[in-house]
């Protein structure tokens, strides 16, 4: 399997990249199996993998309007 960060070819067995340091497994929430990262769906149960870097900024943050307080947001 290569590093899909630096492209080294990694031994099969292995979960974190030996050159650069890239996790190369991604763990299913549901049912555990590891999955290449880079993959929407797990390999075994098909549930959805989702992880903090495949989340669009603009989703992970609420807008400041939604938090301040109306008297503050006018001035």
């Amino acid at each position: 399997m290569k590093c899909p960060r630096c492209r080294f070819e990694t031994p099969s067995d292995a979960e974190f990249c030996p050159e650069c340091g890239a996790k190369l497994v991604l763990a299913c929430a549901q049912c555990g199996t590891a999955n290449a990262p880079g993959h929407k769906f797990c390999k075994k149960c098909g549930q959805p993998l989702a992880s903090a870097a495949q989340t669009p900024i603009g989703t992970r943050f609420a807008a400041p309007q939604a938090y301040t307080p109306k008297h503050l947001a006018e001035k």
